[in-house]
């Protein structure tokens, strides 16, 4: 165990981490702005989904090399500003991804569509409604438009206040776009994973305060599998660009039961520079515990270091770690590379990223591992 923190709090300190995502998270990195509550830029309380006006006038003023005031809107403001009234906020995603591996032994490279999605937001004086609409069925490899894999009702009694009730992914350390990292697939809170939630966020200047009590959907998981989870987490904002915190879950299912206990912090080091980094802790345990199948401990770790060159370029070196149990190394997985990512104009995102990556269950050695994402919002 001891080995394990050693290893990646060094490995921290040279690279830092992220992977592909396929869903319209929050950019936590915008701390280096002050940006420390995502309710600046977008309708839910934990960030990602469809922006507010605010966030989408962000695009364009801090995030892309050009643009202007109009294209931030929907459909690049081609419709009058006057057609969409107030209430309603529209967005979407489309992203493709071109991924390349490489090994000793094997060769592969694949294009696929990793999600296609439209999301609306109608709010009605503190209550808002949001549902988004179509899902990447990696199995069919089709885009079913009849599916809603997100959607719930919030309510803000007070501005900081915001509780809702819905299907979507429960609140639990850094919310990133990068739904591969062992911190979010791993641990259950990627696309994909949304479960049906109730969660209460408390937004203020200095603290965060985040709670959710949540249920695995009846499908398509078996019943065996279904978990009910609550988890915590507590925000500490200092210098209006630095925060950290911690988060808590504990989880129970027929077969077995897990806590997690996980530690985060993102540092707005300056207006160009940022690093954020997340180690969590997890146990999990058999309901019917025995020396045949004890009780394993596990880490899972990310971080990322990004730097602005100029508006819209920015570069960054990535890390991640997962060992599910520390005491076997065949459990051991991690990578560790350079990226560039670039937002040209509003509603455009490219990423570019090379990694050597190692999985202990195939080999030990650093395989190459390459990507380039196209995104785009609307």
């Amino acid at each position: 165990m001891n080995n394990a923190f050693g290893f990646a709090i060094v490995v921290a300190t040279i690279v830092v981490s992220a992977l592909a995502g396929t869903s319209a998270h929050a950019f936590p990195d915008m701390i280096r702005h002050n940006y420390v509550n995502c309710t600046a830029c977008h309708v839910a309380p934990t960030g990602g989904g469809v922006l507010n006006a605010y966030g989408r006038s962000m695009s364009n003023e801090v995030l892309s090399s050009w643009g202007s005031e109009r294209e931030v809107e929907f459909l690049h403001g081609t419709l009058a500003e006057n057609k969409i009234p107030e209430w309603l906020n529209i967005g979407g995603d489309i992203r493709g991804i071109q991924v390349h591996r490489e090994s000793p032994d094997k060769l592969s490279e694949r294009f696929f569509i990793m999600q296609s999605s439209l999301e609306l937001a109608t709010t009605f004086q503190r209550l808002t409604a949001v549902m988004s609409v179509g899902y990447a069925d990696p199995v069919a490899k089709a885009i079913r438009w009849t599916v809603s894999p997100r959607y719930y009702l919030l309510w803000n009694p007070v501005d900081e206040l915001g509780i809702r009730a819905g299907r979507f992914t429960p609140v639990f350390c850094i919310n990133v776009p990068y739904h591969t990292l062992p911190t979010r697939q791993s641990l259950g809170f990627s696309p994909g994973q949304e479960r049906d939630t109730l969660e209460s966020v408390w937004s203020g200047e200095t603290w965060n305060l985040a709670a959710s009590l949540s249920q695995t959907p009846q499908r398509p998981v078996a019943t065996q599998q279904r978990e009910t989870l609550v988890t915590a987490q507590v925000n500490r904002t200092f210098a209006y660009s630095y925060r950290a915190g911690v988060s808590y879950l504990k989880g129970t299912t027929q077969d077995f039961g897990r806590e997690a206990l996980g530690v985060h912090a993102l540092l707005g080091i300056s207006e160009k520079l940022s690093y954020i980094t997340e180690f969590t802790l997890q146990k999990l345990t058999p309901a019917n515990l025995s020396a045949s199948s004890p009780a394993t401990t596990g880490l899972y770790h990310f971080s990322q270091l990004l730097y602005e060159i100029k508006k819209g370029w920015n570069v960054y070196l990535m890390e991640d770690y997962e060992k599910s149990n520390l005491e076997n190394s065949g459990t051991l997985s991690n990578s560790l590379g350079p990226g560039i990512r670039f937002f040209p104009r509003p509603h455009f995102e490219l990423d570019a990223v090379f990694l050597k990556r190692r999985a202990a269950s195939i080999a030990d050695r650093y395989d190459d591992f390459a990507w380039i994402l196209i995104h785009y919002y609307f």
